[in-house]
């Protein structure tokens, strides 16, 4: 070590060296402000922030809410496809028509679209960026009641149908736990919703899901190269009806979630997989007792594989031993 660092740094013991301190400042921002929340999904596209979801108020909430870094400002795109702004003082936009021999000659407020659908509000969901579309899966939603009032638990098994004993556990999970007196209604989603914010006005778009994960919130989605194509990692999570964390991988293919790739846009489809581990070493295997008889092994790629202490006593090789 260098002595003039030595004697520098002996001299200035017990002195905080502020340059090298990660300071945060609170930006300060022009006109209305978005109330406060949590558990929301938040994304930089270009020069907007946008924050979508969470709890707000108690409540949990599907808006959106966007912060221009440049301009310092806030706006509330209502993202149904009108191009409504849900700001307080903020007027509707309208498309303005003027007739002839009309009196008075005043314009005319009309809507350029009709509302489409808007994502379930939720919380703790995952979200991620591909190019400047914005995307969210699952999270925890609120259970809304049927027409009659009541609370149906088959109105949120997003999977129903699936026979096996995951779901059977998640269906005793929504009627012992969500449906109870004891605790606030909530359910867990596992839909996928779109928002392209290159294109104008925003719009929400839900995209179709096959084999899909369990409904969970607190996962993980990561956008990485699987197989040579880009897909999108699913990992973890909580999922409705399970006690512990989920440790399963799933991935689904970008264009899948695009509509690219052969598929239009219209008609896309995200198709899930469970990522499977792969064995890559045959080390400590026990043998013993194994029957081999018929086994087809064409086609087995050995290359690679580790023998190394491999129990191989008591394996019947048709008609010998190995410890003969």
């Amino acid at each position: 070590m260098d002595s003039n660092h030595e004697s520098s740094s002996s001299g200035d013991e017990g002195k905080v060296d502020y340059q090298n301190i990660l300071r945060w400042g609170e930006i300060e921002n022009q006109g209305w402000k978005p109330p406060g929340r949590y558990g929301h999904s938040s994304h930089i596209v270009g020069e907007n922030c946008y924050m979508i979801g969470g709890m707000e108020r108690s409540n949990r909430v599907n808006t959106t809410v966007v912060f221009n870094l440049k301009k310092k400002t806030w706006s509330q795109p209502k993202c149904d496809g009108t191009g409504d702004d849900l700001l307080p003082a903020a007027s509707i936009t309208t498309t303005t028509i003027f007739t002839v021999n009309t009196a008075p000659k005043s314009p005319i407020r009309k809507r350029p679209f009709s509302p489409s659908a808007l994502p379930p509000p939720r919380m703790h969901a995952a979200s991620f960026t591909f190019g400047s579309t914005i995307y969210i899966h699952g999270g925890e939603s609120a259970m809304q009641p049927n027409p009659d009032g009541q609370q149906n638990s088959d109105d949120f098994y997003l999977n129903e149908g699936d026979p096996n004993e995951a779901f059977k556990r998640q269906k005793q999970f929504v009627e012992k736990t969500i449906l109870s007196s004891s605790r606030p209604p909530r359910t867990c989603l596992d839909d996928c919703w779109a928002l392209d914010v290159s294109v104008s006005p925003l719009s929400w778009k839900m995209i179709p899901s096959k084999l899909s994960p369990l409904p969970r919130k607190y996962h993980t989605t990561t956008v990485a190269m699987h197989e040579m194509n880009p897909a999108v990692l699913l990992f973890g999570g909580a999922p409705s009806g399970r006690k512990q964390p989920s440790n399963a991988l799933y991935w689904v293919r970008v264009s899948d979630l695009e509509g690219t790739g052969g598929v239009s846009a219209a008609s896309r489809m995200a198709v899930w997989h469970r990522a499977a581990a792969k064995v890559s070493t045959w080390s400590g295997v026990e043998w013993s007792g194994v029957e081999w008889s018929g086994v087809e092994w064409s086609g087995v790629e050995w290359s690679g594989v580790e023998w190394s202490g491999v129990e191989w006593s008591g394996v019947e090789w048709s008609g010998g031993s190995t410890t003969d």
